[in-house]
């Protein structure tokens, strides 16, 4: 069973990995610590939404860019859901 993930769930998904790499990466130093959680692999598609590596390749979880803070590759939490 390979659960299909539609369009408007994959933009969802997108936009909520985006405002989680800017609040958890934090502008400021000391406003949050940690960044997101996922799981790396889920077997199935049951809870496809929480597998990293189908995440990467579909495209909905952004590669990651140290160089590049979060809110600038994506805007402030406000600009991504809008």
């Amino acid at each position: 069973f390979d659960r299909k993930i539609t369009p408007n769930e994959m933009s969802m998904l997108r936009n909520y990995v985006e405002a989680q790499m800017v609040v958890y990466e934090g502008r400021e130093s000391g406003d949050t610590s940690g960044w997101f959680y996922w799981n790396f692999a889920m077997e199935g598609g049951v809870f496809a939404e929480w597998d990293f590596l189908r995440g990467i390749d579909e495209g909905w979880i952004p590669q990651v860019r140290r160089e590049i803070l979060a809110e600038d590759r994506f805007g402030s939490c406000e600009t991504i859901i809008e």
